[in-house]
């Protein structure tokens, strides 16, 4: 295998925001159908790791952004069972119908009640 030494315009580099909220696949593991509900991931215009999901709900009349920014629609995907990177669907299904919306930062644990 050779190393990569120019960026490929066809597959660029990604950042780790990119991945959240992306289903873990474990070697030899089967890919579970897809249903359930579906989440609706927006970032903030402010912190790129802050995101909120909802069940496609406007976030912004659910939760203000923090400092200033906006909530920028990022990625849908559908519920799996699975586990998530930095996205726990448990407790994003149970927040969103609490509150309806569930809050999560890539890389940090927050809190379920905030």
């Amino acid at each position: 295998m050779t190393r990569q030494h120019k960026i490929d315009h066809e597959i660029p580099p990604t950042k780790p925001g990119d991945w959240t909220g992306a289903a873990v696949r474990l070697p030899g593991g089967k890919t579970p159908p897809s249903g359930g509900m579906e989440f609706h991931l927006f970032r903030s215009s402010a912190d790129r790791t802050l995101f909120i999901a909802t069940d496609g709900s406007d976030p912004n009349g659910l939760l203000p952004c923090p400092n200033g920014g906006t909530w920028l629609p990022f990625k849908t995907f559908h519920e799996t069972g699975q586990s998530r990177v930095a996205f726990s669907e448990p407790n994003a299904k149970r927040d969103i119908a609490e509150r309806g919306f569930h809050l999560t930062q890539a890389g940090v644990k927050l809190a379920s009640s905030q």
